[in-house]
């Protein structure tokens, strides 16, 4: 007996800054893309709009969607096509994350799903920190609290993943 497994609904988003631009390679990578994953594509999304600029309906489109129900799966080509900034694009992967859906960044082979796990939620938050003190003149290699925030954090994902834990320590 085979048992079909139910392909998950996708939505493609891709936007290009200027008409000069061709869309097409984005376009071909992020269906090839959902295809080798196996994915329904239910929303093809391509825009014409800088980034900066404060309308972006198509990313718009995709939100609802999410929100509704429609969507499981978001593929994008690169990051910096779903935010404007850092914060930006935090705010849209968790905006999509509280909606159960999870997000693909193609080019960067990153990967955010809607269930909550120790590894993403500390990437997100140090993201979200480091988008929060860049400063002028500053390195932005590395939050100023980074050092601080190490040993916590550290006992975090040790205590979720006891594979990362050092041989002979409590968590192994």
């Amino acid at each position: 007996m085979s048992v079909r497994r139910r392909r998950l609904r996708a939505a493609l988003y891709h936007r290009v800054s200027t008409r000069e631009q061709n869309p097409r390679l984005a376009r071909a990578t992020l269906r090839a893309a959902a295809a080798a994953r196996g994915l329904r594509v239910v929303l093809d999304v391509e825009e014409t709009a800088s980034g900066r600029g404060s309308t972006r309906p198509g990313l718009d489109r995709i939100m609802v969607a999410a929100q509704r129900g429609d969507v499981e799966i978001v593929l994008v080509q690169r990051l910096d096509r779903w935010g404007r900034s850092t914060l930006d694009l935090l705010t849209n992967i968790r905006r999509l994350r509280s909606a159960g859906v999870a997000f693909v960044a193609i080019a960067q082979g990153l990967e955010v799903r809607p269930e909550h796990d120790a590894v993403s939620e500390l990437t997100l938050a140090r993201g979200h920190r480091r988008a929060h003190t860049r400063r002028p003149g500053r390195r932005h290699d590395a939050p100023a609290s980074a050092s601080a925030d190490r040993p916590a954090s550290t006992r975090r994902l040790r205590r979720a993943w006891p594979s990362c834990a050092p041989p002979g320590s409590p968590g192994r």
